[in-house]
């Protein structure tokens, strides 16, 4: 028996294939978890690279946790602009508090955003509070390719982000 993972025009996705020749005959919701991500990843640069838009915003980081995800983060980073937007961040200050706790405590402004907190090679790291109800401020990552693209991500997040149900976090994630 053959699964196969398909993208829109019917190619297998190598980096899902990979997945599930791993997993056969397991029950394992890390690597379901590994397979959803990729698949949104895919999705992402196939449409992006279809429409051309000038922004993808994607729900989570920019960084790969597995190894089956960095190529489609590496062509992700080949697009106009492309930002992941985290509602949790492991980023800590050098005494233990979570760092958007202390920018939160830093600031009184109603919106902000700090850039950088953090960098590496693929990705920069910043946060934002989008919204002045909001009771959280989010991480985002942006590609070091399309650290100009900054204040208009930015920009357009903010105006992404009015949901009365969850104010200050984009509206479609």
């Amino acid at each position: 028996e053959h699964c196969s993972i398909m993208d829109m025009e019917g190619n297998e996705i190598p980096a899902c294939q990979e997945l599930l020749k791993q997993v056969k005959g397991k029950e394992n919701g890390m690597t379901m978890s590994v397979i959803r991500r990729c698949m949104e990843l895919q999705l992402a640069v196939e449409l992006g690279q279809q429409n051309r838009p000038e922004l993808i915003v994607l729900d989570g980081t920019l960084q790969a946790e597995h190894a089956a995800e960095k190529g489609l983060l590496e062509r992700l980073a080949q697009l106009p602009c492309a930002l992941g937007v985290s509602k949790t961040s492991a980023l800590v200050t050098e005494t233990g508090m979570p760092v958007s706790i202390a920018l939160q405590q830093m600031t009184t402004l109603p919106l902000w955003y700090y850039v950088p907190i953090a960098e590496n090679h693929a990705t920069v790291i910043g946060m934002a509070r989008f919204h002045p109800k909001a009771r959280h401020c989010f991480r985002i990552d942006l590609f070091q390719g399309q650290k100009g693209q900054w204040s208009s991500a930015l920009s357009a997040l903010k105006s992404m982000s009015n949901d009365a149900v969850f104010p200050g976090y984009p509206y479609g994630l």
